[in-house]
């Protein structure tokens, strides 16, 4: 009989310390659940109910000249960006197949957080350009090559792409291989523009990735609490007959039927 009273005292104490865990945890989250949610359902629904992603403005361009030391690589420009320009980007990769023009256009909207249809625009604009004879090409290698050849250079030699800043700020660098100028870009994203790149962990800087990550961590931790809190006083029947159970089988057939 005692052992019984103190079996239930015990799991009514870590009934309790389990509920205080999951208000706690919830509290923790809340206001970033909102957020998440917010953005969240903007992008998911950026396609067919064409909601908004915010805006980027482009407040400065400037071109500036390249020292025969910096343009031996990469690493060698990013190093000179820094140290003497004290510009922090990182490199972008190019992906297999893809134009130094089309790839300028695409990173920029991607980065800024911009619709995702001007980025279909700018592509599409970009194809034509370089099948009418690389004439945009030319143009735009003129522009980031100081005007000395750019366009047949961009053609033949490697675009190098940098990107930096913050949610808000973005810095971008162009560079065509062996030009004796560099474009440096800054673009300023509207609010809604800076929900969504934050809620994709871009531009917020490593605080913001560890505090994501806690996020992360409680929206898990509340799962877990909140399936022991509504399993106490059930049955493994009860629970896969009930909503937790309704839960699980939508998900799968949903998410089965959308990698099938």
């Amino acid at each position: 009989m005692n052992a019984q009273v103190a079996g239930r005292l015990r799991g009514l104490r870590m009934h309790r310390l389990m509920r205080q865990l999951h208000l706690w945890i919830g509290a923790w989250g809340a206001i970033a659940a909102i957020l998440f949610g917010v953005s969240g359902f903007m992008q998911n629904h950026r396609a067919v109910l064409k909601l908004p992603q915010g805006d980027s403005t482009e407040v400065s361009k400037v071109d500036l000249a390249v020292p025969e030391s910096a343009r031996a690589s990469r690493q060698a420009l990013r190093a000179w960006l820094r140290d003497e320009q004290h510009i922090n980007v990182e490199s972008q990769r190019v992906p297999p197949g893809r134009g130094g023009e089309s790839r300028g256009g695409d990173a920029r909207v991607a980065e800024s957080g911009g619709e995702p249809r001007r980025a279909t625009a700018r592509g599409a604009e970009a194809r034509p350009a370089e099948s009418r004879g690389g004439e945009a090409g030319s143009q735009r290698g003129g522009e980031s090559g100081g005007g000395n050849g750019g366009g047949e250079r961009g053609s033949q030699q490697g675009r190098w792409n940098f990107s930096g800043g913050n949610a808000r700020v973005v810095t971008q660098v162009e560079y065509v291989e062996g030009a004796p100028t560099a474009t440096v870009r800054t673009n300023v994203q509207s609010p809604l523009a800076v929900l969504n790149r934050l809620h994709k962990g871009v531009g917020g800087g490593i605080a913001w990735i560890l505090l994501g990550d806690s996020f992360a961590l409680a929206m898990m931790a509340l799962g877990i609490s909140g399936l022991v809190l509504w399993s106490r006083g059930r049955t493994w029947r009860q629970m896969v007959f009930s909503i937790v159970g309704v839960a699980l089988l939508v998900l799968l057939v949903i998410g089965g039927s959308a990698i099938a």
